[in-house]
């Protein structure tokens, strides 16, 4: 009788705090399994990715090539990059960089369109020669026949 007694009063043999700590872990565990899918879906596939470029590369310092590289891998990041002044500095340098190897390439491109007028005029110029050559030989022998 008195157990009877005790399992109406405990609802059926669990005790209450049973009951609640039964409820709080499988929030838990709902919670962890939400987690273990966001890392698994959403941060593994970028993260392991940027973890393997700083192992080839071996970057130093690591932190500027990691904003760098993420910046060049998410469209999120990119956006979030440029409109702040991180790597700013770095940013600049790249763009002058490329400014200076795309300036180098138009001056090459130029130094040899010159060249090839050069020699262009130079022909027509001896062309020209040899025709005010041949012109005024044939005149001087219409005039001395």
């Amino acid at each position: 009788r008195a157990l009877r007694a005790r399992r109406c009063c405990h609802f059926s043999g669990i005790a209450p705090f049973s009951l609640f700590a039964a409820a709080r872990f499988s929030s838990v565990a709902r919670m962890a399994h939400e987690h273990q899918v966001y890392i698994d879906t959403k941060a593994s596939p970028l993260v392991d990715k940027l973890v393997t470029a700083c192992v080839l590369q071996k970057p130093d310092p690591v932190v500027p090539f990691m904003v760098r590289w993420l910046a060049e891998h998410s469209d999120a990041a990119r956006e979030c990059l440029e409109n702040s002044n991180v790597g700013k500095a770095d940013r600049l340098r790249s763009e002058i960089a490329s400014i200076q190897q795309e300036l180098l390439e138009l001056q090459e491109q130029l130094s040899g369109r010159r060249g090839a007028e050069a020699e262009g005029s130079t022909e027509a110029a001896a062309e020209q020669a040899g025709r005010e050559a041949a012109g005024s030989s044939a005149a001087a022998v219409v005039a001395a026949a």
